[in-house]
């Protein structure tokens, strides 16, 4: 952390953090995240084994200037660990929601309920499930430029949302990327 204080504090040097970490977070990456808080702009984050930094130690911590999101359920399947992975999605996405141009979420198989998201231009959607799915799109039609769905077996939205699919035009759609995904895709598109 002293060479990475020592390269801030150069007055040429941009004040932007771009972090992923990969595996659990030690004390290192803990104090990092938390002295730069204010310059991280995009973060790359594994959910599983992070559970105590994400919900317990540091449940306010908000990233100032936080603009790109992608957080990872990780290698494990536990069971009831989805529950941790929606707590921990909700909670990001709700503290960084006026902030955030990038989100992406790879692995969920709960619901979870996300605050509108009014500057998101990009959205990756990888191995989440039906109902997240059509959460996480209804707060961000009117924003993406870009969607991102990779092994995603779509169902129709649920009866509480909508009866059709019509409610979720995404009208600045510019880029559509689909990997493994089902004819109820293709019917929403």
């Amino acid at each position: 952390t002293k060479t990475l204080s020592t390269a801030l504090t150069n007055l040429s040097t941009p004040k932007r953090l771009d972090l992923q970490f990969s595996g659990k977070l030690d004390k290192t990456m803990i104090k990092i995240l938390v002295d730069y808080k204010n310059i991280i702009t995009s973060l790359d984050l594994r959910v599983w084994g992070n559970k105590s930094f994400l919900l317990t130690k540091y449940p306010s911590l908000r990233f100032e200037s936080l603009e790109s999101l992608t957080l990872q359920r990780g290698l494990s399947v536990v069971y009831g660990y989805d529950h941790v992975m929606k707590t921990v999605c909700e909670s990001m996405t709700g503290k960084h929601a006026d902030n955030l141009k990038n989100l992406k979420i790879v692995g969920l198989a709960v619901d979870l309920k996300v605050e509108e998201m009014p500057e998101l231009e990009s959205l990756i959607i990888d191995e989440v499930c039906t109902e997240a799915t059509w959460s996480l799109l209804k707060q961000c039609k009117q924003t993406i430029s870009r969607l991102e769905l990779y092994e995603i077996m779509l169902k129709a939205p649920p009866a509480f949302m909508t009866d059709n699919y019509e409610d979720f035009d995404i009208p600045n759609l510019k880029q559509l990327i689909l990997n493994y995904s089902n004819s109820n895709t293709f019917s929403f598109i």
